[in-house]
């Protein structure tokens, strides 16, 4: 089985989330959650994964390892100040289009 890029976060993406490459759901979720614990804001019952599938190619290119692993600092949108889509003129892929 492959990992695939999820994101974890406690219920609020826009202030804390972190990127976790793993198998499944449940596994992003997990090891995610130590991660989060470190910005002293969740409990287990708030974190919640996501797997990312828009802009996967691009996200893949950030995995470190074949196992489960974290990644807890991103590279930011300039123009949105979001994460997980590909640089795009003087912003990405996901704010391309507003003005």
């Amino acid at each position: 089985m492959s990992l695939h890029p999820y994101v974890v976060h406690d219920g609020e993406p826009q202030e804390v989330a972190v990127l976790v490459f793993a198998h499944t759901a449940q596994e992003a979720r997990k090891v995610g959650f130590d991660a989060l614990t470190g910005f002293d804001c969740s409990e287990w019952i708030d974190v919640r994964a996501k797997r990312l599938r828009k802009h996967e190619g691009y996200l893949m290119g950030f995995r470190q390892s074949d196992e489960p692993h974290c990644i807890e600092s991103m590279p930011v949108c300039p123009r949105c100040e979001k994460w997980g889509a590909p640089p795009v003129g003087d912003g990405c892929a996901n704010c391309e289009g507003e003005s």
